[in-house]
């Protein structure tokens, strides 16, 4: 995955995934802290060369069970 696609994935999705998470947590703070770590394991897979096919549904349910 490259940059200019991370970057698009972020900006579109992040805002989804916050909102999720915070309807979850209700703190702002936490749900920022996780909605990173999301994205940060998802930049680590990426770089190892795993395809995830299903990004945005990948991203929710590492929200989920981690």
């Amino acid at each position: 995955m490259n940059k200019e696609k991370f970057t698009h994935i972020y900006n579109t999705i992040y805002p989804l995934l916050f909102r999720y998470v915070y309807r979850l947590c209700k703190n702002d703070e936490t749900s920022n802290d996780i909605c990173q770590e999301v994205f940060l394991k998802l930049y680590a897979k990426a770089s190892e060369g795993e395809k995830i096919e299903f990004v945005k549904s990948w991203l929710f349910k590492c929200v989920t069970n981690d």
